[in-house]
């Protein structure tokens, strides 16, 4: 069966739903695919808790500097200012959003929850839309799209289970980028939430730690000197001690593994978080975070590397295709992600990379023959009863994912070093290999399980590679064997590609961006970086070169938030 749409949205959570409410608006047909909010948000406002968790900058400059600054400089600077010039905007619109199927103000969206994409449709350099999987009937249909944008979430579900409580982490968008070529960026940069509650792995707020609130062992002393806890630490440092404490034998013992003791209850001044540490403890674990200690330890949270992106949210290498949110290396947070800004970040983005992806499809005719869309249909039924007919003596597609994710936890943490990290690599080619003669299971779900673990196992030995690769520490990626930040070598973004065919990936870099000044220490609980060794104008000047070649500059539009100029285009071109 073949559809056709002007564009198709792949993913869910708000920043997925925003960017095709904002394509709807144009008036072009909009497709969103695996689209399915949580059960705990249909009907509910995103006013949150999340516009009190920002940081109350006295101009968007301070916004800029410290979100530079929080990346461990790995951040690219152009992309930090149009965010935080953005946000406003985006935050206003928090209280008033439901994202309901039937919500009039969505516009006109059609849904097809329970399916996901299995592969990408291609032609020579431009994507043309992608190959849909029902999954529980295992369905197919082929979905042709002027532009094509994918919006799931990253990939940290290669640790198994940690922060995310919907099905949008398991990081099959980077995955079908990959296997068409596309460069992804940053695999090796996942951020660990330091504060996630045993056992339900939800996070709770980490931004206490500067207002009183402390992590105690298990004999309930301080894990964090107080000094050090009032100088509001960042994250992967905060994660990086928790997870010393617990190596050594500090965590107290529970029947779901040893964790460390938040609390919670000296914390002042009153804090913003107070409704959500509420309704993430007493709902879950029946605790008063006003009167108990939670039981929490450092669990995988969010992936900041992903699809490398330009500046209008399009991929490097395929026309057509757009990624934004955790999927995507825009790169806004570089080696580390700001704590409070997930929801109108998730807003801005899906405005901005919406209209841009609108306006690339109002000035687009689906100029391709519907036979390109039958052939994807064939390739996809040739793999899959490749698969039927595998020996049942292939591995088991589940046993295979577990054997990935414990290899992940295991060597490619929050501490890590090269003996680890070259056992993941090596342990992790060994299960690409066992992946490619696996035997298909019966059952529903169990084709969409199968193509989304090919992805996956493909980024679990590139996340490993990148790792190896980058000899220093910087943000949330910290080796024990390299614990400095070498701005000399590795003041760059890391990139990887699988052409198609090839045995093996490819490993390069590109310059983090165009700087508004010399990178500096980022803490004092960071020690000294080796400084870079050529001048600011210098490096400038590289890194616009690189990002003329990879086509970072082939943009529609000035990097600029969404605005009704791109809307009358998208609208009024529309074929």
């Amino acid at each position: 069966m073949i559809s056709l749409v002007d564009v198709l949205v792949v993913g869910g959570g708000l920043a997925a739903h925003r960017c095709a409410a904002e394509v709807a608006s144009t008036g072009l047909d909009v497709l969103q695919v695996g689209g399915g909010l949580p059960e705990d948000r249909r009907g509910r406002r995103f006013d949150s808790a999340a516009r009190g968790m920002r940081p109350d900058w006295s101009h968007p400059g301070a916004g800029v500097d410290e979100l530079i600054r929080i990346s461990d400089w790995g951040a690219d600077p152009e992309v930090v200012r149009a965010l935080v010039d953005a946000l406003p905007d985006a935050e206003a619109e928090l209280g008033n959003l439901y994202f309901d199927a039937d919500d009039p103000g969505c516009g006109e969206i059609e849904r097809w929850e329970d399916a996901e994409a299995l592969e990408l449709i291609r032609e020579d350099q431009r994507c043309w839309g992608a190959v849909v999987c029902a999954r529980q009937s295992g369905e197919l249909r082929a979905v042709l799209a002027r532009s094509t944008v994918l919006a799931g979430g990253g990939a940290t579900h290669l640790y198994g289970p940690g922060t995310r409580r919907t099905r949008h982490g398991g990081g099959n968008g980077v995955a079908l980028a990959l296997a068409q070529g596309v460069p992804l960026a940053n695999l090796e940069a996942l951020q660990f939430h330091p504060t996630t509650l045993v056992p339900s792995g939800v996070p709770v707020p980490d931004g206490l730690l500067g207002h009183g609130a402390r992590i105690l062992d298990r004999e309930l002393r301080p894990v964090i000197a107080d000094a050090d806890q009032h100088s509001a630490p960042t994250r992967d440092v905060v994660a990086r001690v928790l997870t010393r404490r617990l190596a050594v034998g500090g965590g107290a013992d529970s029947p779901f593994g040893p964790h460390l003791w938040y609390d919670v209850r000296p914390a002042k001044p009153p804090s913003p978080h107070a409704e959500t540490l509420q309704r993430s403890c007493g709902a879950r674990l029946g605790l008063d975070p006003s009167r108990d200690l939670l039981p929490v330890r450092p669990a995988r949270h969010y992936a900041m590397g992903g699809i490398r992106v330009n500046r209008d949210g399009q991929a490097y290498a395929l026309r057509g295709l757009f990624a934004l949110g955790e999927i995507a290396c825009w790169d806004l947070h570089g080696f580390n992600r700001h704590g409070g800004l997930g929801a109108g970040v998730a807003l801005a983005e899906g405005r901005m990379i919406g209209a841009n992806a609108a306006a690339f499809a109002g000035r687009t005719r689906l100029g391709v023959e519907l036979q390109l869309a039958s052939r994807a249909l064939r390739e996809v039924e040739a793999r899959i009863a490749s698969w039927r007919t595998q020996p049942r003596r292939g591995a088991n597609p589940r046993d295979l994912y577990h054997a990935i994710t414990r290899t992940m936890r295991e060597r490619v943490g929050v501490l890590r070093d090269a003996a680890g990290l070259g056992e993941a690599v090596e342990r992790l080619g060994d299960a690409l290999q066992r992946v490619e003669a696996m035997a298909l299971p019966e059952g529903s779900g169990a084709l969409s399980f199968a193509f989304r673990l090919r992805g996956l196992a493909r980024l679990a030995y590139l996340t490993a590679r990148a790792a190896l690769e980058r000899t220093e520490s910087r943000g949330a990626h910290y080796r024990e064997d390299y614990p400095r930040r070498d701005d000399e070598r590795w003041l760059a973004r890391s990139v990887a590609t699988w052409p198609e065919g090839a045995a093996a990936p490819q490993l390069s870099s590109e310059p983090v961006g165009v700087l508004p000044r010399r990178p500096d220490r980022r803490s004092h609980a960071d020690p000294p970086p080796r400084a870079m060794q050529c001048g600011l104008a210098s490096y400038n000047r590289a890194a616009r070169a690189a990002q003329h070649r990879a086509g970072i500059f082939d943009a529609v539009e000035p990097l600029a938030p969404a605005g009704t100029a791109v809307r009358r285009a998208a609208r009024g071109d529309a074929a």
